[in-house]
């Protein structure tokens, strides 16, 4: 490489063009113009600082947590976001696929610097969009509010004076979009298909368990903590109970990451499909069956969690009418003793559990 080249590296660099776009122009590797500049004495860290230093962002952002979008948008960076404390750099690195939700973060802080992508090294995994910020207040500001360097292992989730409680909503979902998943498997109930769908937050023990204690108290919802590798997990199932977490989560939400939100609004279609397929097999149970009665002429009834069901249609669980019969009636049956009018039509065949499944009663 002449003299002449090398120079016009350096230049070109001190410009504020990455090596990258001036291997492209040159044609020499980016081993060979990180040499270049090795040999000129350029700190590439030094010089990278300087020209971020140049782009314009809104420092105090982040010196309190008074609205939605400012609480989200910590939620994101406690997930996503790594502050650098030796460079005063904050850095958020998410898929290409997610590139948008950088841009909208960048214009909600003022930044006047671009989003970069980095091509994957590899044929099979994406493209990488990344926000850098140089600014030692801005990144001074995110420390105080719990954001610390190198929290992948010791965070913890944020007091009531670094987000006030009517902005720990927009933090969770801030959070979830970052380091939470909401993942659905196919299945088959008969011939029927259905989705169930897993609701999951990673992060520290301690966050963790925090994050489930104010879905608790929110929501009124129980999810399990469990190791996971050398962090842990927050893990719910159940698709109703899953909705019930999300309607609270994007409750009064402003911008949201678009695949998370297309995630939440499958969830919803899924259930209202099940409920529309119930709704007709119960309603066509009911106009097939003039008598709720079984082969042999008898009505059918059903003792579930000690509430008696009377059945309709062929299978049981097709269609059921939730009687006034309680759980002490049927300790009455099992005691082989009348109730309102009800007794048992064949006590021979009740087991002692309480929980008999499918038995026949007749009404004097």
């Amino acid at each position: 490489m002449d003299s002449t080249t090398q120079s016009l590296i350096i230049q070109r660099y001190t410009a504020g063009v990455v090596p990258r776009l001036i291997s492209a122009e040159t044609g020499y590797s980016k081993t060979q113009i990180h040499r270049v500049l090795r040999a000129a004495g350029i700190n590439r860290s030094v010089a990278q600082a300087k020209r971020l230093a140049g782009y314009v962002v809104n420092e105090r952002f982040f010196q309190t947590i008074d609205s939605y979008e400012k609480a989200q948008l910590l939620g994101f960076i406690y997930a996503d976001g790594c502050v650098v404390s030796t460079r005063a750099a904050l850095s958020v690195s998410i898929a290409n696929e997610d590139h948008e939700y950088l841009e909208y973060m960048k214009r909600a802080m003022g930044y006047s610097g671009p989003v970069r992508v980095h091509p994957s090294r590899r044929s099979n995994e994406q493209a990488i969009s990344n926000l850098l910020i140089c600014s030692k207040t801005f990144c001074t500001d995110l420390i105080n509010l719990g954001c610390i360097p190198r929290k992948s292992l010791v965070l913890h989730f944020p007091t009531l004076a670094q987000v006030p409680a009517q902005w720990l909503r927009a933090f969770m979902l801030g959070y979830f979009e970052g380091d939470g998943s909401l993942s659905g498997s196919r299945h088959k109930r008969g011939k029927v298909p259905y989705t169930d769908y897993v609701f999951t937050i990673c992060g520290t023990e301690q966050f963790c368990y925090a994050y489930r204690d104010v879905l608790l108290r929110e929501v009124g919802i129980r999810s399990s903590v469990v190791p996971h590798v050398n962090i842990h997990m927050l893990r719910l199932n159940g698709n109703l109970q899953i909705k019930r977490v999300m309607d609270w989560l994007y409750a009064d939400a402003g911008y949201t990451l678009p695949r998370k939100l297309r995630a939440y609004h499958q969830l919803v279609a899924e259930i209202a499909a099940t409920e529309e397929r119930r709704a007709a097999r119960r309603a066509s149970a009911l106009a097939n069956a003039s008598h709720p009665t079984n082969a042999n002429g008898k009505t059918i009834y059903m003792i579930r969690g000690g509430i008696v069901y009377k059945v309709y249609g062929v299978s049981r669980f097709v269609a059921i009418e939730q009687l006034n019969v309680s759980a002490r009636a049927w300790a009455m049956f099992r005691g082989e003793v009348e109730y309102k009018g009800w007794r048992l039509a064949r006590p021979e065949e009740v087991a002692t559990s309480e929980s008999a499944g499918t038995i026949d009663l007749t009404y004097a």
